[in-house]
């Protein structure tokens, strides 16, 4: 289990640790999990910056591409909003509640 020290230094308390299961080995699991994605930003960014906008398939917006955005936007919207309702519908209670319940469920000791 991590102490109170590494606690701090991961910006949480002891008393979450505690109810999270977390351990270093999780801990220094998940900061490995990144070293592929650390080296390939640090092997692509530099080259990536020498090139034009245009030669990786990047230019101004015209009009047809910021309509596409919006709609995308006003698409993800409806859709979430409609999922939520459909929960709302079946379940009886809002998503926030039913998060916090699994999530008080799940960290309370038995």
């Amino acid at each position: 289990m991590l102490d109170g020290a590494a606690a701090r230094l991961l910006g949480t308390t002891a008393l979450d640790l505690r109810n999270s299961n977390l351990t270093w080995g999780i801990t220094i699991g998940q900061y490995f999990s990144y070293l592929p994605l650390l080296c390939t930003l640090l092997i692509a960014l530099p080259w990536v910056s020498r090139q034009p906008l245009s030669a990786l398939g990047l230019g101004g917006f015209d009009r047809k591409t910021v309509v596409a955005g919006l709609v995308g936007a006003v698409a993800m919207y409806v859709v979430t909003i409609g999922i939520a309702t459909i929960q709302f519908g079946m379940t009886h209670q809002s998503p926030q509640e039913t998060s916090i319940a699994l999530s008080v469920r799940r960290t309370t000791p038995r």
